[in-house]
């Protein structure tokens, strides 16, 4: 048996794109993890995933395109967790079920925001023990892995990565690994 699939997306790293439907064809869903641990200090650091659900002209066409804390549930996608302090071991994650997932959509972005980043003062680097990883959600096994805290040290805004749905209807894991000072709405109006 082959071992794990990982792409490591952090800086400077080889881009590897893994095509999910040859190299797991018995994948049915995936699985997202943002940890972190509570601030020690009196500010808490608040961290969420959002997934824009795009279609073929990498467009969101409405709000319910963007699965984030306040619209927890799109058509096989959710994030159905908010933990606002990194308090817990498993503090935000998402799921992406591949045979629910909408066929008006065919890409969906993976970011991660630092919550009111700008008004608060606040980046990666500032957060204790900052990590994403997403995982094959039906035998735990890890596909990606990023060290937040370490790599991104300025930035309050990262994009993860993309699930493309392709042409001939394969799924492909793209990692991309672009950061940068941005809150969620200045990045959704990059999509309209």
């Amino acid at each position: 048996m082959a071992g794990p699939i990982m792409l490591d997306l952090n800086k400077n790293a080889p881009a590897n794109i893994l095509n999910l439907t040859k190299s797991l064809p018995q994948l049915k869903k995936l699985r997202g993890m943002l940890n972190w641990d509570p601030s020690v200090t009196s500010a808490n650091h608040d961290l969420d995933i959002f997934i824009l659900c795009l279609n073929d002209q990498g467009k969101i066409t409405s709000g319910n395109d963007v699965v984030f804390f306040n619209n927890k549930f799109g058509q096989g996608v959710a994030v159905p967790v908010d933990n606002t302090t990194g308090a817990g071991d498993e503090d935000e994650y998402f799921t992406i079920e591949m045979a629910a997932l909408s066929p008006a959509h065919s890409q969906w972005d993976i970011f991660v925001f630092i919550h009111e980043a700008e008004k608060l003062g606040q980046t990666f680097g500032q957060i204790k023990n900052a990590k994403f990883e997403i995982l094959n959600d039906e035998t735990g096994e890890s596909m990606v892995h990023y060290l937040i805290t370490q790599t991104f040290v300025n930035e309050t805004a990262l994009h993860v990565a993309s699930l493309v749905r392709l042409a001939d209807g394969s799924f492909e894991l793209q990692p991309v690994g672009q950061a940068g000072e941005m809150d969620p709405n200045q990045v959704a109006a990059n999509y309209m």
